[in-house]
């Protein structure tokens, strides 16, 4: 997928988001606890972590939002975070989790309510989007790679994607975890 506008982005944020929700509803609560190897977060604990970054991340983008100037007329917004990941070289790089986003044991309701919350404020800035020059206010990722504020909300799915990932290797090894123990 090319993320050209930021409908674009909105779209793909929407699909991680209803993805994500999806799998911890449908997975049965013995399955969202369960972890693959010690070392592995559970479905539940990527969830919660989710849930953690979006809390933090929510007053970073509404202070970036404030921040941003009125787009003009020849405004068009680089919403695409991917091509900044690949070409500074960290896109498929594993970030040890800052410790405020270190799941905390909190239930999926409670981490939903949390990600719901955030959900809803993060959403009242990227309405904003469209009359702000999203490219003139920036966030500094922890990796040093700086994105700007329409990138940082492409950053924010791209990041739900990478834990769907997850969640499903989680899924599949669940799946087969019987095989695997009688082998």
């Amino acid at each position: 997928m090319e993320f050209r506008t930021l409908d674009d982005v909105n779209r793909f944020n929407a699909k991680q988001r209803q993805q994500l929700v999806a799998m911890v509803r449908d997975a049965d609560p013995e399955q969202r606890t369960w972890r693959p190897a010690p070392e592995k977060w559970s479905m539940q604990e990527h969830f919660e972590h989710v849930a953690l970054l979006m809390q933090l991340l929510t007053p970073i983008v509404e202070e970036l939002t404030a921040k941003a100037p009125p787009a003009t007329p020849e405004t068009t917004p680089n919403v695409d975070c991917l091509a900044v990941m690949v070409a500074s070289g960290i896109a498929n790089t594993k970030f040890k989790a800052p410790p405020p986003t270190e799941p905390q044991g909190r239930s999926v309701e409670e981490s939903f309510a949390l990600l719901e919350q955030s959900h809803h404020r993060m959403l009242a800035c990227v309405e904003r989007f469209p009359a702000l020059d999203t490219d003139k206010v920036t966030y500094l990722h922890p990796a040093g790679v700086a994105v700007n504020l329409a990138q940082l909300w492409h950053l924010i799915g791209l990041h739900d994607n990478r834990h769907i990932e997850h969640m499903r290797a989680n899924a599949e090894a669940w799946a087969t975890r019987d095989q695997v123990q009688r082998a």
